[in-house]
């Protein structure tokens, strides 16, 4: 007992000391713990806006190159029916009388019942759109996949009816709207695309989706105007 009376009490000491130490120790990694945890929250925060801001702009560039596309194409759509126009009356002039009121009313009939928000020449239309709120139903008669095939088709069959529109201000709505849409698909496949648009926005109310759909018109008119007028 004698022997062991010292070791005894130093086991007794050892974890008393201890324990204060690792106490202390302890304490002081929870604390700083919770000073770096807003700002490592604060760096992932602008880690996944950063990454979501660069899937945004990777979006427009594959819509920049499908505007290109459809431009082009629109406008050798717009040439080869214009000479089939052409030579078609040629050919046979009577055919004028009849296909111009009749086709002019029919395009004008679709327009009203199957395409509504394709009539006039579209840039009217893409001006309004500025101004609409975010979910705004009106959104939705301007910018969307029907109206895009339709705008391109009552477009063609104007033409070949004899009507004297051009495309220039079609291929504006349409470019808008091929831009829209190509940002709504990366909203639905893309969580990070979604959060961003889910976002509140810096300044105002509502979410930054509003934001990114006017720009995404305005940029997209701005794309399909050079496009309609270089091709």
């Amino acid at each position: 007992r004698r022997d062991t009376y010292p070791y005894t009490q130093m086991a007794d000491a050892t974890p008393e000391s201890g324990g204060d130490g690792g106490g202390r120790s302890a304490c002081g990694k929870v604390l700083s713990h919770a000073a770096e945890f807003p700002r490592r929250c604060a760096a992932q925060q602008r880690e996944r806006l950063r990454t979501s801001h660069a899937t945004v702009g990777l979006l427009f560039l594959v819509g920049g190159l499908l505007i290109g596309a459809m431009a082009a194409g629109f406008g050798i759509a717009s040439e080869h029916v214009e000479e089939a126009r052409r030579e078609w009356f040629d050919a046979a002039p009577w055919a004028a009388w009849l296909v111009i009121p009749f086709g002019l009313t029919f395009t004008v009939l679709l327009t009203r019942t199957c395409f509504d928000g394709t009539a006039g020449s579209g840039i009217p239309l893409e001006m309004t759109a500025f101004i609409l709120a975010d979910g705004d139903p009106n959104l939705a008669r301007i910018f969307s996949a029907r109206i895009m095939v339709g705008k391109v088709a009552l477009t063609l069959l104007g033409q070949l009816c004899g009507a004297s529109s051009g495309r220039e201000g079609p291929t504006v709505q349409v470019a808008s709207s091929l831009l829209v849409l190509v940002l709504r698909c990366g909203e639905r496949l893309l969580p990070s695309v979604r959060r961003l648009l889910d976002a509140p926005p810096r300044h105002g109310s509502g979410t930054m989706r509003g934001v990114y759909l006017r720009d995404a018109a305005l940029i997209g008119g701005a794309a399909g105007g050079s496009g309609a007028l270089n091709t």
